[in-house]
């Protein structure tokens, strides 16, 4: 079967009173708007460095905590931004999964995002984006089960003084 195409429907009163005609109109209007809301419905889990980290030995595993999923979820993009720009080099970020407890982990990534010094203050990536001085993350896994854990790694870090930098993975239920 095809889906619907998903659009922002305004439904009107006069549509929905009792013993007013249900029309195919009607029906198109309620699916095409529930697909919308399916597909904009998202979560988010996020890693922050906050401060100084061109000191940090890497790769440092598992700043900032770890995640854990609460439902299955279908991974669907990840930012990762840079605040202070270091002097030389690039800061990598990678996530990593473990779907049990003491279990070795595994990158979401298949190429982790990394933006280099020369991308500037402020500078950022996404899934999909092609901005100069930067890597954009291509996902290797995009589907993550119930009760996975996950960790954020930097594997290499900007040198001089770089301040403040983290990711966000988005997320749908599955």
């Amino acid at each position: 079967m095809t889906a619907v195409p998903p659009s922002r429907q305004i439904m009107q009163l006069e549509e929905l009173r009792f013993r007013a005609a249900v029309s195919e109109a009607t029906a198109q209007k309620l699916g095409s708007s529930v697909n919308f809301f399916l597909e904009e419905i998202y979560e988010q889990k996020a890693w922050f460095v906050n401060g100084g980290y061109g000191v940090l030995s890497t790769p440092f595993v598992g700043i900032d905590g770890m995640e854990f999923m609460f439902t299955n979820a279908t991974l669907i993009d990840a930012f990762m931004f840079i605040k202070t720009a270091g002097s030389s080099g690039s800061t990598s970020l990678d996530i990593k999964y473990a779907t049990t407890p003491g279990g070795s982990f595994t990158s979401i990534f298949s190429t982790p995002p990394s933006i280099n010094y020369q991308a500037g203050n402020y500078a950022w990536v996404y899934v999909g984006s092609s901005f100069a001085n930067t890597t954009a993350p291509i996902l290797g896994t995009t589907s993550l089960l119930q009760g996975t854990a996950l960790r954020c790694d930097i594997l290499s870090s900007q040198g001089g003084t770089p301040i403040a930098c983290g990711i966000v993975l988005r997320h749908q239920p599955a």
